[in-house]
């Protein structure tokens, strides 16, 4: 119960209105953005953070309260620490990968499609509807190294005490691994972006 808790509260925190980036895409709003003087994904992500924030502390009320209705194990201030740490690294991942795929928009109409492929496969693997323990061997191994586990899974086994000892620190190097990742596939995307508006006029 303490797993399904912890992933309600993350799917508060990970709820990403990309579409609104698309949409200014074709609109034809995207030219305004070379001449800012912030970046389009640093003002999106900052943006997308502060709605997160908002979503996730404006339902936490309800979360605490069916925590203490079930009479769940508080966890200890360590545990809750790391829990959000990794869930801010799993917001990071999610936000910078799912941008990403957004900035797809800048090349083709059929950015969708792309997106549709990580829902399906985070649906699968991140742990948000079934935890990685009770997939096969094989999966959860695969799973553990894949972008998605540490979108959900991490920070949700971390609250619920189940990602505890030797596992822990890896788990959370990959988180860190992953964000590092995801920042720098949105940089690159969006600086190739840039380069085919200007090379387009806009």
């Amino acid at each position: 119960m303490r797993y399904i808790v912890a992933i309600r509260i993350l799917s508060e925190l990970g709820h990403l209105p990309t579409w609104e980036v698309a949409e200014k895409f074709r609109m034809g709003d995207v030219a305004l953005e070379l001449i800012k003087p912030v970046p389009l994904p640093v003002r999106v992500m900052g943006d997308f953070l502060g709605r997160s924030l908002f979503r996730t502390l404006r339902s936490l009320p309800v979360y605490v309260l069916i925590w203490l209705a079930f009479r769940l194990t508080p966890p200890g201030p360590a545990d809750v620490l790391l829990f959000m740490v990794s869930a801010l690294l799993g917001w990071v991942i999610l936000a910078s990968f799912l941008l990403s795929l957004s900035l797809i928009a800048l090349w083709t109409v059929q950015f969708n499609e792309a997106e549709g492929l990580w829902h399906l496969a985070s649906g699968l693997l991140s742990g948000e509807f079934i935890p990685l323990y009770y997939l096969p061997a094989w999966v959860q191994a695969l799973a553990t190294y894949l972008p998605f586990a540490g979108t959900f899974f991490v920070p949700a086994a971390i609250l619920a005490g189940t990602l505890t000892g030797p596992a822990l620190w890896p788990a959370l190097a990959l988180q860190v691994a992953w964000a590092l990742g995801g920042c720098g596939l949105l940089a690159a995307m969006w600086h190739a972006g840039q380069r085919k508006l200007t090379v387009q006029g806009g």
